[in-house]
């Protein structure tokens, strides 16, 4: 996501359900309780959370669940992607 130099709409495939949900559904409670559980605890990783949510604000960004097997093909097309985008930086 820090990656990309304009706002886009971004699909982001994860097997990590944790992510996902966190990503997409309690990061907006967390900013709400000022990064504090629902039980009053302080969020886990919250540096890395506050990082991603960072990386996220210019983005429409969805976020999927996928497959394992899924998953090694998307990371294929990931490496083509990065190849053709090393090759056309300025197209992102």
């Amino acid at each position: 996501l820090k990656a990309l130099t304009r706002p886009c709409s971004v699909l982001v495939y994860s097997d990590a359900d944790y992510l996902i949900r966190g990503a997409s559904q309690w990061i907006k409670g967390w900013l709400t309780r000022d990064w504090l559980t629902r039980d009053g605890k302080p969020v886990a990783n919250r540096a890395e959370w506050e990082s991603l949510q960072e990386a996220m604000r210019p983005h429409q960004v969805t976020w999927r669940l996928g497959q394992v097997d899924e998953m090694t093909h998307l990371a294929q097309a990931g490496e083509v992607a990065a190849a053709a985008a090393a090759g056309g930086a300025e197209d992102r």
